[in-house]
C-alpha cells in the first residue's frame, strides 16, 4: 500500500518476535478496509492497550506472590522466622502485594461495572499506572529477597 512502511524492532530478549515499527505517511485506506470511524484508528489502538496492561499487571501480581512464597519458604526452612529484621521485610513484602492487589481489584471492578465505551475511555491512565506498579513491585520484591538471602548465606 502506498505510504505504508515497516521495519523490524529490536526487542530486548525477544529477537524472533514479529514486533515492527509501522509508519503511515498519507495512506489512503479503501472503504472496504476501514474499521470503525474515520480518523479514530489511534484511539482504537490505545483502547486495546488497557486490557494488555491490565493482563500484564495480573501476571505481575502472580509473580510477586510466588516471590513472597519462595522467600517465606526459605525463611522457614532456615529457621529464621524469629528474626525481627526478617519479620519487618516480610511485612514490607505483604504491603507491596496488598497495594498491587487492591489497585488491580479496583480496575477489574471498573471494567465489569462501567459501560464498555466509558471503561475504555477512562481506564487508560489507571491501567498504565497499575502496569508500572506491578513491574516496580516485582523488582522491589526480588531486591528484598536477594539482599536477605545473600546476607544470610555470606555469614
Amino acid at each position: 500500500m502506498k505510504g505504508l512502511s515497516t521495519r523490524h524492532m529490536k526487542c530486548t530478549g525477544v529477537w524472533p518476535s514479529g514486533t515492527a515499527y509501522v509508519q503511515l505517511d498519507n495512506v489512503i485506506v479503501p472503504k472496504s478496509n476501514l474499521i470503525g470511524d474515520i480518523n479514530k484508528g489511534f484511539s482504537y489502538i490505545m483502547y486495546n492497550f488497557n486490557h494488555e496492561r491490565w493482563q500484564f499487571a495480573c501476571q505481575g501480581l502472580g509473580t510477586a506472590k510466588k516471590i513472597v512464597r519462595i522467600f517465606i519458604n526459605y525463611v522457614n526452612n532456615n529457621k529464621l522466622n524469629n528474626n525481627i529484621y526478617i519479620k519487618k521485610i516480610i511485612k514490607e513484602m505483604f504491603n507491596i502485594l496488598l497495594k498491587l492487589q487492591s489497585y488491580l481489584d479496583l480496575i477489574s471492578y471498573q471494567f465489569n461495572v462501567l459501560d464498555p465505551k466509558i471503561a475504555l475511555k477512562n481506564l487508560g491512565v489507571p491501567c498504565a499506572l497499575v502496569k508500572v506498579i506491578a513491574s516496580k513491585s516485582v523488582e522491589k520484591l526480588i531486591e528484598l529477597s536477594r539482599y536477605i538471602i545473600r546476607s544470610i548465606e555470606e555469614d
